[in-house]
């Protein structure tokens, strides 16, 4: 699987880790279509004709949250992390600081798929969630054995 950012590959081995909990999860599921995009039609007129002329107004919008978790239903431990949706916990992932300011970007998205499909999607930030429940083993540990220093706050399974 290919990830956008190593903080998803991170959120994935956390998923890994909680296998007991999780009826499955998916990375990049189906996409929610927002807008559908505006297409003008107009005629031009011709020497001898008239001819019609499409123009794209404004392109579609599609948003891919990042995962698709479906935990078991009997299990509280997803309760107080994260707002679910039916059966559902969809999950956009977000670095600590984000150079781009891509989270003002997906704060409009996360408005207009709840407005749209009333779906809830958590932004989630991989060193706090880390901080509040535990660090994978996969991402704690550097190639040398020793603690990684950007976890190193936080508790192990």
């Amino acid at each position: 699987m290919q990830y956008d950012s190593l903080d998803e590959l991170y959120f994935s081995y956390w998923l890994e880790e909680l296998e007991e909990y999780i009826w499955s999860w998916e990375a990049h599921p189906t996409p929610f279509r927002l807008f559908d995009g505006s297409i003008v039609t107009k005629e031009v007129q011709l020497k001898t004709k008239t001819k019609e002329v499409s123009k794209t107004l404004l392109q579609p919008h599609i948003y891919t949250p990042d995962f698709i978790i479906k935990p078991n239903v009997d299990i509280m431990y997803f309760q107080n992390l994260f707002i679910r949706d039916n059966d559902n916990i969809y999950i956009e992932i977000k670095p600590k600081f984000d150079k781009y300011n891509m989270t003002r970007l997906f704060h409009l998205n996360q408005k207009w798929v709840f407005e749209k499909f009333g779906i809830f999607v958590n932004q989630v930030i991989v060193d706090t969630l880390f901080k509040q429940t535990f660090v994978p083993r996969k991402c704690a540990f550097n190639k040398n054995g020793t603690r990684s220093k950007r976890f190193e706050k936080c508790k192990l399974k």
